[in-house]
């Protein structure tokens, strides 16, 4: 059994790399949980206005793509990046069944 944080069980959400569920209500969920570094609900709102549901994937794989959002520096980029591998999975969470 894994770990995901309890806003994870949205439904009808696909889990993005089994802890984050891949719509709008999850993306942002995780966003602005405090998780990752600078980012709380406005700037999270931003950058999913911006990335839509591909948001996860630009922050793994293209990650300098964020400083198209208004409000993101080089910087706020490098903690971002920093705590976001951190934070894949987060302490006190919950089980849920065939997560990491």
């Amino acid at each position: 059994m894994g770990k995901v944080q309890p806003w994870a069980a949205v439904s009808g959400g696909k889990l993005h790399g089994d802890w984050c569920p891949r719509t709008k209500e999850g993306i942002l969920g995780y966003l602005s949980c405090g998780s990752v570094k600078g980012v709380g609900p406005k700037v999270a709102e931003a950058i999913y206005k911006e990335f839509g549901l591909n948001t996860l994937e630009i922050m793994e794989e293209h990650p300098q793509e964020l400083l198209k959002v208004r409000g993101i520096s080089q910087k706020k980029l490098k903690g971002i990046v920093e705590s976001y591998g951190k934070n894949k999975v987060f302490p006190g969470t919950h089980d849920i069944p065939g997560a990491l």
